[in-house]
């Protein structure tokens, strides 16, 4: 499995300071899980991480001291879309340093048996406005500034695994 290192240097995204005051300078270990349902994937919108307040993502976040891989998965979910999941299977990780931010994000497909999700929130800046269920195709669609770099030219999860593994 190879690493897959993404760096944008002159902040191109538009963090918020706040953003750069709690995350930057500092490595941050971060967890997402991939759960689809009938060819649909469950997506996270986050404001502060662009000018546009319009970024998407697989919900998760980042580790707490002491907690486990799994134990904030679970956790992440269960704040932002109010699901209750486990871990099926590690996909891949990648590295991202934008600016003075500097993350290792960890990618997991996750199983639910309630795909009743309701926008939660982020309980330590509140970044969450929104969640939905997307088709890779509609996921693709999305400027690139609206979802992370890693995802570029997505054509299907088996694609963005394989893009790790080859």
């Amino acid at each position: 499995m190879s690493l897959r290192f993404v760096r944008i240097k002159n902040n191109q995204m538009g963090h918020s300071a706040e953003i750069k005051a709690i995350y930057g300078n500092k490595l941050r270990i971060r967890v997402c899980g991939i759960l689809e349902n009938h060819g649909n994937y469950l997506f996270v919108n986050h404001k502060k991480l662009n000018t546009e307040n319009i970024f998407w993502n697989f919900p998760g976040g980042g580790v707490d001291d002491g907690e486990s891989i799994s134990e904030t998965l679970v956790r992440e979910f269960k704040e932002e879309v109010n699901l209750n999941v486990s871990i099926e299977q590690f996909c891949f990780f990648n590295e991202v340093i934008v600016d003075t931010l500097h993350a290792i994000e960890l990618y997991f497909k996750v199983k639910s048996k309630n795909f009743d999700a309701k926008t939660g929130q982020d309980p330590e800046l509140e970044i969450i406005t929104d969640h939905k269920w997307m088709t890779i195709e509609q996921f693709s669609e999305l400027p690139t500034h609206q979802k992370p770099v890693v995802f570029s030219n997505l054509k299907s999860i088996n694609d963005l695994i394989n893009r790790f593994q080859n």
